[in-house]
């Protein structure tokens, strides 16, 4: 399940991210994250052992890649993204109003799709899971479950 590659740390994933420092759900090191206007809450969490816009080549390691990126936007990022990933990563995505099949169709992987509130930063979120794919439904309820139910 880790490393896990944070596609986009502003709002969402920022909370995600703030609720699993809070939870201790996830070593920094078990980190990466991409974003092109990295929030302080990031350069935070790269100071502590996360990796902040590593080379392309460290995207590889992923095993499992959060598509936190705002919903006109995921496309460019798959497009960017997608050949630099592990064969066997699974996507999950918060991107709203995309569908699964859209976002596995781009990434040529397994996804699942789920919608959390931003009262994750507090460990307090509720998240909605879709995924077609039983271990990429696993892998989102293994992300979701320290930061809300």
């Amino acid at each position: 399940m880790t490393p896990i590659l944070i596609l986009g740390a502003g709002r969402m994933g920022g909370a995600l991210i703030q609720g699993w420092r809070k939870a201790g759900a996830f070593a920094p090191a078990d980190l990466i994250l991409r974003d092109p206007h990295p929030t302080d809450l990031a350069a935070a969490v790269a100071r502590d052992g996360a990796r902040l816009n590593p080379p392309d080549a460290a995207l590889a390691e992923a095993r499992t890649v959060l598509l936190c990126v705002k919903p006109q936007l995921w496309r460019e990022t798959a497009g960017e993204v997608a050949s630099l990933l592990h064969p066997e990563a699974v996507i999950v995505s918060v991107a709203a109003g995309v569908q699964a099949a859209d976002i596995a169709a781009a990434f040529g992987r397994q996804v699942a799709r789920v919608m959390p509130t931003t009262a994750v930063a507090i460990g307090q979120g509720t998240t909605s899971i879709y995924a077609a794919d039983p271990a990429a439904r696993a892998r989102a309820h293994a992300l979701f479950s320290p930061v809300g139910t």
